[in-house]
Formats: structure tokens, sequence, C-alpha cells
């Protein structure tokens, strides 16, 4: 069985369904389940930056498990608002660090953003 992943996420159904639009197909083995008229989707919250769950049509039933890198989703958001209001005072330059501090994470340029303001 292929689950596909298409980027169109405004149509219904494989009417328009167009292969050029998709961003990911995963092959899988099917697992026996009760029967479904409808699809079913059911996706449950594990730990941060994880989700799993799964996904039933007729009798058969697929596992879904789906990772996220928080850090690097917040990293991204953080240097896109440095780029905007929250670069224009120590304030926002100050708060990215904190946050890298807080989580480990991109240690070296949260240096940098650190004395962006104080070695004036």
């Amino acid at each position: 069985m292929t689950i596909i992943f298409s980027k169109n996420s405004t149509s219904w159904g494989s009417f328009s369904y167009d292969e050029k639009e998709d961003a990911l197909r995963v092959t899988t083995k099917p697992q026996a389940a009760e029967s479904f008229e409808v699809s079913d989707v059911r996706i449950r919250r594990r730990q941060t930056g994880f989700s799993g769950g799964h996904t039933a049509l007729g009798k058969a039933r697929v596992p879904i498990h789906i990772g996220v890198d928080v850090k690097a989703v917040v990293l991204r958001s953080i240097k896109h608002e440095l780029r905007s209001v929250g670069g224009f005072t120590w304030a926002g330059f100050d708060e990215a660090a904190q946050w890298c501090l807080d989580n480990n994470y991109n240690l070296e340029e949260a240096l940098k953003w650190e004395e962006t303001f104080h070695s004036e």
C-alpha cells in the first residue's frame, strides 16, 4: 500500500489528484482492522516533537509516526522575527539568545546575538 502526502491542501479526495503535487510517498504494509466505511484518522500526541496514530479505510489500518525537529522550527521562527521588529532592539536578540541557552541549541550564534547590542 502506498500513502501519498500532497502539497495541495485544498483538494478533496482524488478527483483532482496530480502526481506533481506529491510531497511524500510512503510504502507500508497495512494491518488488519475493524471495518471502516469512511476514512478514519486518529493522531495521539506522545511526546514533544513526535506524534503517532493511525489511518484506516475498509478493513486496513496503517500506523503513522510523525516526527518534527521542534528546535529547528522554533529557531527558523526566531531568525525570521529578528529580521523584523524583534531585531530592532537589544531585547529581541536577548530573548533569542536566552531561548537558545535554555534549550542548549545554536549556542555560537546565541553568543553573537548577545554581543550585538552589548558591544556598542
